[in-house]
């Protein structure tokens, strides 16, 4: 619909917890909130994250993660913890 809201889902949160960004322990609406309070609203911005977030969850941070060739390895990361 064009308006400025972060879509939160697995991937976004799979990709968060697991470089240590968030908790496993927050919930959708407080990983929205997290966004969406950092970011300035700009639906094109947010359509763009998200996508790249979705790309990266769904072609290396899988519940088996691919870590080596991810563009976020050297951000370092714990595969030890799953987002639920």
């Amino acid at each position: 619909l064009n308006r400025p809201v972060f879509v939160v889902d697995t991937y976004t949160a799979r990709v968060m917890v697991r470089h240590g960004l968030i908790g496993p322990e927050l919930d959708y609406q407080q990983l929205q909130d997290l966004f969406m309070s950092n970011l300035e609203p700009d639906a094109a911005f947010f359509n763009e994250f998200h996508a790249l977030l979705v790309m990266t969850g769904k072609d290396y941070c899988k519940p088996r993660p691919k870590c080596g060739p991810c563009p976020l390895d050297a951000l370092g990361h714990r595969t030890e913890i799953e987002y639920s």
